[in-house]
C-alpha cells in the first residue's frame, strides 16, 4: 500500500492570519493582471538589445516588480506562521515602498510615450489602498503574537530581547535575498553578456548565496559559532562585492550601461545597506549565544486558543 504525500502547504490558524494571507493573495493577483496588460502593451515597442534606448530597462523592471507581489505574498505567509513580529512590520513597509514605486513606474511608462501608462494609475490606488489594510491586520496579529510569544519565552526582558534579535536576523535574510536577486537580474539581462567572464560567475553566485543563507539560519538556531562566523566573514564579502559593483557601473564601457546606471546603483546601494545591517545584527546575536535563547527557538510554540489573545499583557512583549 502506497503511503500518503507528507506534503502539505500550512495555512495560520488565526482567522486575522487567514484574512491577511488571503488580501495580500488578491493584491498580487490584481497588480500582476494590471502589469501584465501594460508589459503585453510596452515591451513590443522597447528594443533591450538597442544600448542607445533609455528605456531598454523597462521590461526588466517590470519584471522585477511582479516579483515584489510574489515575494511580499511570501512574507506575510511566512510571518504569520512563524509569528515574527519583526517581519509583519516589514512586510507592511517593503508593501508601502511597492506603492511608492509604482508611482515612479507610472512615470517611467509615459516617458517611453507608449500607450498603457494610464493603466498604472490602477496599481498605485490598489497598492496604496492594501497597505491600509495590511497596518490594520498587521497591527491585530501584532498583538495576537504578544501573547503567543509571552507563552513561548516568557515575561524575561533579557529573554525578549534576545527573541527581537533573532526575529530581526531572520527578515534581514529574506530582504536580503530579494535585493540581490533584484540586482543579479538586472546586471545580467541589461549590463553583462553570455561571453564575459562576470555572466558565468554572477549565475553561479545566486545558488551558492542561497545555500550560505539558508546555513546561517542552521548555524544560529543551533548557536554554532563556527557557521556564524564564517557567515559574517561572508556578508564582509558581499559588502566588498557591491562596492567592487558600483565601481564597475559608473566605470564599465558606458553605452552598455546606458539608462541603467542609477536603477543598478541603487538596488547595489540598498544591498550593501541591508548586509551592513545584517552585519550587526549577527554580531548581536552571536554575542546572545548561551544565554537560554535557543531552547525557546528550537521548540514548537504551544497552541493558544483565540479567546486568550485578548489578554492585557499582550501589548507590552514585543
Amino acid at each position: 500500500m502506497s503511503t500518503p504525500s507528507k506534503f502539505r502547504l500550512e495555512l495560520p490558524q488565526s482567522r486575522v492570519g487567514r484574512t491577511l494571507l488571503g488580501v495580500s493573495l488578491l493584491q498580487a493577483i490584481i497588480v500582476i493582471v494590471i502589469e501584465a496588460v501594460v508589459a503585453n502593451i510596452v515591451i513590443p515597442k522597447i528594443n533591450t538589445q538597442d544600448l542607445n534606448d533609455p528605456n531598454r530597462g523597462l521590461p526588466v523592471y517590470m519584471m522585477i516588480f511582479v516579483g515584489t507581489q510574489i515575494w511580499n505574498m511570501y512574507l506575510s505567509w511566512d510571518a504569520i506562521l512563524k509569528q515574527n513580529t519583526i517581519q509583519l512590520i516589514a512586510f507592511v513597509m517593503f508593501n508601502a515602498c511597492t506603492f511608492a514605486y509604482s508611482i515612479f513606474q507610472f512615470r517611467q511608462v509615459n516617458q517611453a510615450d507608449v500607450a498603457g501608462g494610464p493603466l498604472l494609475y490602477a496599481v498605485s490606488v490598489v497598492l496604496g489602498a492594501f497597505t491600509l489594510i495590511f497596518a490594520y491586520l498587521a497591527y491585530k496579529l501584532y498583538l495576537e503574537f504578544g501573547w503567543k510569544i509571552y507563552k513561548k519565552i516568557g515575561a524575561d526582558p533579557n529573554m525578549k530581547n534576545m527573541f527581537r534579535y533573532y526575529q530581526v536576523f531572520l527578515t534581514l535574510l529574506k530582504v536580503d535575498v530579494f535585493f540581490w536577486l533584484a540586482f543579479s537580474i538586472q546586471y545580467l539581462v541589461l549590463v553583462l553578456k553570455q561571453e564575459d567572464a562576470e555572466f558565468v560567475l554572477t549565475i553561479v553566485s545566486i545558488p551558492f548565496t542561497l545555500m550560505i543563507l539558508i546555513t546561517a539560519v542552521y548555524g544560529l538556531r543551533r548557536e554554532s559559532k563556527p557557521v556564524m562566523a564564517s557567515f559574517v566573514a561572508g556578508l564582509a564579502f558581499g559588502i566588498a562585492y557591491f562596492v567592487f559593483k558600483i565601481v564597475r557601473i559608473w566605470t564599465l564601457n558606458r553605452e552598455r550601461l546606458y539608462g541603467t546606471q542609477l536603477f543598478l546603483t541603487f538596488f547595489a546601494a540598498l544591498s550593501i545597506v541591508m548586509l551592513v545591517m545584517t552585519f550587526a545584527n549577527s554580531i548581536v546575536c552571536m554575542l546572545n549565544f548561551g544565554k537560554g535563547l535557543k531552547s525557546h527557538i528550537t521548540t514548537a510554540a504551544p497552541s493558544v486558543s483565540p479567546a486568550k489573545v485578548d489578554n492585557p499583557v499582550r501589548s507590552t512583549l514585543v
